[in-house]
């Protein structure tokens, strides 16, 4: 029968779930770097840091340090809908005295990077930072940062607020380090006192079959968040999203374990203590990653507007049975087009082993069981 064939149809629950599982991976990889693009990121921003570091450059007495931040350091990039650039965040922390305004670091930097030919043609200044637009793969955002404490090896830098008036606490490094034991599998305690100067700039790239699920959940958060605010612009940050998820994550194997659980768990997170919404930085305890919510009160409403619609699209996706339902059900996470170019991926893989003589199980619907009967052909685009 067919359904005995179907992967989406038919069988245990936590049987489907293993195959939503294999589609929500395979999903995550079509919204991350390639590999050679990843490859292409850590060498340009590596070009940029040697260049404000050159020996003639005015910069180097005061040993510029670039590397990368955020998404692209944590694992949770995730392809921007409609765009074909990724949006890459780097810091360049310059060890200047103290009498050196956020204005004037900012112009020092982009003094610098004006000399270089290639730079300058690429170049775009922003409020706070300089951005290099590198043709359509992605563009590098270098924010201008001096040390919280020259001359030690904890990580704690100030950053350029957008008025370029004063500097700003912050900690890039310390909390890609609490993100990282956050999703681990096996978990030590995090000091909340920093990092140490050693977190490697240029994390190697995790292949989407290496990674843990935490980060996984979050890229496709972060897509349904983009999908269901189109033409919004009070869409939760993504800092939000991944910083409460990192809190929920109870070390659940599975990827749709997880999301079922960090979207019932995350809004617990939210700190009300003090009469006002507030999501703590985990390093910097001071800073509130929510903060203007309160200016913005639609923002609040929204998070938790996106946090219901994403557990009632999960609770859709988890009951799909065919593929029909199961694209439409998929629809919400990745956008139309991203849906059927995942399915048709999954579609290749699936004939590829196929005629390799591979083994499908007739109860769970996965490739590569030793016993069962040989894949059928997939098609996702017509009838069941």
């Amino acid at each position: 029968m067919l359904h005995e064939l179907d992967p989406m149809g038919g069988g245990p629950d936590v049987l489907r779930d293993e195959y939503i599982d294999q589609i929500f991976r395979e999903a995550a990889g079509s919204l991350d770097l390639t590999p050679t693009q990843h490859a292409e990121v850590v060498k340009s921003y590596t070009s940029v840091g040697e260049w404000l570091d050159a020996p003639d450059s005015p910069l180097r007495a005061y040993r510029p340090l670039v590397y990368v931040q955020g998404s692209g350091a944590i694992g949770t990039l995730t392809k921007p809908l409609g765009r074909d650039d990724f949006d890459i965040d780097g810091t360049c922390v310059i060890t200047v005295p103290d009498s050196v305004t956020p204005a004037e670091l900012k112009w020092m930097i982009g003094a610098r990077l004006r000399d270089h030919e290639v730079y300058r043609a690429i170049l775009e200044e922003k409020s706070r930072c300089w951005r290099l637009n590198y043709a359509r793969a992605f563009h590098l955002d270098i924010i201008p940062a001096k040390p919280k404490l020259p001359h030690t090896d904890l990580t704690a830098i100030y950053i350029t607020d957008k008025e370029l008036r004063l500097w700003k606490e912050s900690d890039p490094k310390a909390y890609i380090a609490w993100f990282n034991l956050r999703k681990a599998v096996a978990r030590v305690a995090f000091t909340g006192r920093g990092a140490q100067a050693n977190v490697k700039p240029a994390p190697q790239q995790e292949a989407p079959a290496e990674k843990g699920p935490l980060p996984i959940v979050i890229q496709l958060m972060k897509r349904h968040r983009d999908v269901t605010f189109q033409g919004r612009d009070d869409a939760p940050i993504s800092i939000i999203i991944t910083t409460l998820a990192a809190h929920a994550y109870q070390q659940e194997r599975s990827i749709i374990g997880t999301m079922r659980s960090v979207l019932e768990r995350m809004p617990a997170f939210i700190d009300y203590s003090l009469g006002y919404a507030n999501v703590a930085n985990p390093t910097i305890k001071a800073e509130n990653f929510a903060d203007k919510w309160q200016k913005h009160p639609d923002r609040e409403d929204a998070f938790y507007e996106w946090n219901e619609k994403a557990k009632g699209d999960l609770d859709r996706l988890s009951g799909a049975k065919g593929t029909a339902q199961v694209r439409a059900a998929l629809i919400p996470f990745l956008g139309e087009k991203r849906v059927d170019i995942v399915l048709n991926r999954m579609a290749e893989k699936t004939n590829t082993k196929r005629s390799s003589g591979l083994k499908i199980d007739t109860k769970t619907g996965l490739v590569g069981v030793s016993s069962g009967i040989v894949v059928p052909r997939a098609n996702f685009y017509g009838n069941e």
